[in-house]
């Protein structure tokens, strides 16, 4: 009876063991094809992201893969417009579904992406300078004519006192530039400063890059890091340029340059360097002269016979320096085409919390004078 005993003891024994090491399996095989298909789902989602990447959006389709595991993912994406402080901006939520290769265990991951333009805030003023300027040699201005509202013209927006130049300086409306008119029909010239600039102004951002990017100054190198180009010269640049750019020193454009198109302008940042365009330069877009704290010198930008911005100049730092010469011509469609433009839209992911949270992913700051 007793060697019967213990022989059922550790015949039970035996089975009991046996029966914790296959649950033991089990659970172990359950969180392998459960990791399977994680990695399957978000291989699904990095896909489709590298996709908006290179798309912004445009064209979205799902994408179906068997891996080499033969784990599987199917991948799909939706879009839709969502209303915000700076206007619509394109929603997109990305579903992946991945299952393990014995499809026993199918994971669901889902990530929200907004698709929202580089430039947040499109300029209100031809030329904006934050410091002010001195008396340049020659300064000619195409103004908003709505940019203090309907019907309010405005050519220059500074924080401190704005000088004009003594000879040959105008500001016009655009009809009165395109027919040669503008020293009969000026707005404000070098003998009287009209309304349309707007100097001393303390609506004036103080942050330039949170005017137009909706950057924080603590973010201005992480901004810099998106740059679709970086150079420490100007000698690359041509019609065919195209995105954000960003030059670290001085920007010389030779005689007869241009810098991208009416249809695909760009915007140019030029860090700590002067900005000198030659004779018939021709430049669209939107230009930013910045200065760091840390600048040694003060910059200046000069512009030759027959070169001109067409869109906006900003400055961060005092103009007038020496004897110079600006000129601009506002041009509302061309900067509004650098809020479409795929090669200035970037992507946010957006938070996983509860209720609305689309507004909160913006900064709203100073916009209008």
């Amino acid at each position: 009876m007793t060697v019967i005993l213990l022989l059922l003891i550790v015949t039970l024994t035996t089975l009991y063991t046996g029966r914790n090491q296959s649950f033991e399996h089990q659970i172990m095989l359950n969180n392998q094809n459960y990791r399977m298909a994680q990695i399957a789902a978000d291989n699904g989602l990095q896909k489709q992201i590298a996709a908006l990447l290179v798309t912004k959006g445009n064209g979205l389709q799902a994408v179906t893969s068997l891996q080499s595991e033969k784990n599987s993912y199917e991948a799909n994406a939706a879009s839709k417009l969502m209303n915000t402080s700076y206007g619509e901006r394109l929603f997109i939520t990305l579903d992946s579904v991945g299952k393990s290769a014995d499809e026993l265990a199918t994971v669901t991951l889902t990530e929200h992406i907004l698709v929202y333009p580089v430039l947040q805030n499109i300029p209100v003023a031809p030329l904006m300078v934050k410091g002010g300027m001195g008396s340049l040699g020659s300064l000619e201005i195409v103004t908003n004519v709505n940019g203090l509202g309907v019907g309010g013209a405005l050519s220059i927006w500074s924080d401190k006192a704005v000088l004009l130049p003594k000879v040959g300086s105008m500001t016009c409306k655009p009809v009165d530039y395109h027919n040669a008119e503008c020293d009969v029909k000026f707005i404000s010239n070098d003998q009287y400063k009209g309304a349309d600039i707007l100097d001393n102004a303390g609506s004036f951002p103080d942050n330039l890059f949170g005017y137009l990017f909706n950057t924080p100054v603590s973010g201005i190198e992480q901004f810099k890091a998106q740059a679709n180009f970086q150079y420490e010269d100007c000698e690359l640049l041509n019609s065919h340029s195209v995105g954000l750019i960003w030059v670290q020193g001085d920007c010389v454009i030779d005689t007869a340059g241009q810098v991208g198109t009416s249809a695909v302008p760009v915007v140019l940042v030029v860090e700590d360097g002067n900005v000198v365009f030659a004779d018939n330069v021709r430049f669209y877009g939107l230009l930013l002269s910045y200065q760091t704290m840390n600048a040694t010198q003060e910059h200046f930008i000069d512009m030759n016979i027959g070169s001109a911005i067409n869109g906006a100049l900003l400055s961060n730092h005092k103009l007038g320096q020496l004897d110079s010469m600006l000129r601009i011509v506002y041009d509302q469609t061309i900067l509004t085409r650098l809020t479409g433009q795929t090669t200035l839209q970037r992507l946010a992911k957006v938070p996983k919390v509860v209720g609305e949270i689309f507004e909160c992913t913006l900064i709203r700051v100073k916009g209008l004078p």
